[in-house]
């Protein structure tokens, strides 16, 4: 039987460096298992044949979508594909692109599944990166939004707290030129209303710090 499975595959995949290449049997037990593959899951097992495919080097998670792939290949003529993450020597996994589809006999009877698979990771990461920067950009961006609204909703608030002390100092500037005999008094007046207008300042001030610091936090 074992031969039946190797010689379906072709010959220049047996010893493939960049493909995994395995076959299974209706059963989903494992009948064949290029170099590659035999080599990369060493530290699973020396041999992989007669072994149940959905309880070694696969992800738990996973076992289910594989049953579904599996089940898919029945119903149609073409490769389905599917992402899968592979166990590695350290205890992690890595990602990994396979196509499966029906294996037949000379009789074109379904003898077991055909899976020809390769590694992802790195892309994987790098999508994953990318994904990362711009979440991050998106923050960013928002951060930026917020401040701005922050401060035109400062300047339009307290420029209108402004406006008022202004107006009594440039009113008082002008009574003051007139009656020249109550500056004494005008000119207290004046320091009063310079004050509120420093408060509003310092206000201004403390509002746009503070809403600074809320947005590093």
């Amino acid at each position: 039987m074992d031969n039946i499975f190797k010689d379906s595959v072709p010959d220049y995949l047996h010893n493939s460096t960049a493909f995994y290449v395995i076959a299974t049997d209706l059963a989903g037990k494992y009948a064949y298992t290029n170099h590659l593959f035999a080599k990369k899951f060493a530290f699973i097992t020396d041999n992989f044949i007669g072994k149940d495919c959905t309880t070694l080097a696969i992800h738990p998670e996973e076992i289910q979508l594989l049953h579904h792939v599996v089940a898919k290949c029945f119903e149609n003529s073409h490769p389905i594909s599917i992402h899968l993450r592979k166990p590695d020597a350290k205890g992690d996994y890595y990602w990994t692109n396979w196509e499966f589809s029906v294996l037949q006999d000379t009789n074109a009877t379904p003898i077991g599944i055909f899976c020809i698979g390769y590694d992802i990771s790195e892309s994987e990461r790098l999508r994953y990166h990318v994904q990362s920067l711009l979440a991050q950009l998106e923050e960013k961006n928002e951060t930026l939004k917020r401040q701005n609204e922050a401060l035109r909703e400062i300047a339009r608030r307290e420029s209108h707290e402004m406006r008022r002390p202004l107006a009594n100092i440039l009113g008082l500037v002008d009574v003051i030129n007139l009656q020249e005999q109550e500056k004494a008094q005008y000119i207290s007046q004046l320091t009063q209303v310079a004050k509120e207008l420093d408060s509003v300042i310092h206000k201004i001030v403390h509002t746009a710090n503070e809403n600074e610091s809320d947005e590093m936090l």
